[in-house]
């Protein structure tokens, strides 16, 4: 499976998960695309570089960032990563890390894919 294919098949995946306004965990995206588990260097993990990719997109076209979606099975809310990249392009004016900050983003962001999606 190409690089191009695995990333339209997970965002196809991501963009079912929003229309049907509910999360998934990165568990059950690697497991569903047959890719290597996590690991504690999630920047050299495939997962990583796809959800740039698709963060990179929603953000040129001023749409919440998906990814939103996507929650570790432990805290039940998206890794680190997530928060960076929103940071990184001005979404997230908060301290990474401030777990009281990242969980009111995370939820407002939510919402604005849910919200985005359901019209769609």
């Amino acid at each position: 499976m190409s690089t191009m294919n695995t990333v339209r098949q997970i965002e196809a995946c991501i963009n079912e998960c929003a229309r049907d306004q509910r999360t998934t965990n990165y568990g059950e995206v690697v497991k569903a695309f047959g890719l290597d588990e996590l690991r504690p260097d999630w920047a050299n993990h495939p997962l990583s570089g796809i959800f740039h990719i698709l963060d990179l997109e929603d953000i040129v076209k001023d749409r919440p960032l998906r990814t939103a979606l996507v929650i570790t099975a432990d805290d039940n809310r998206p890794s680190g990563g997530f928060f960076k990249i929103s940071q990184e392009y001005k979404r997230y004016c908060g301290r990474l890390g401030d777990e009281n900050a990242e969980a009111v983003y995370w939820t407002a962001e939510l919402r604005r894919v849910f919200a985005y999606w359901k019209k769609s």
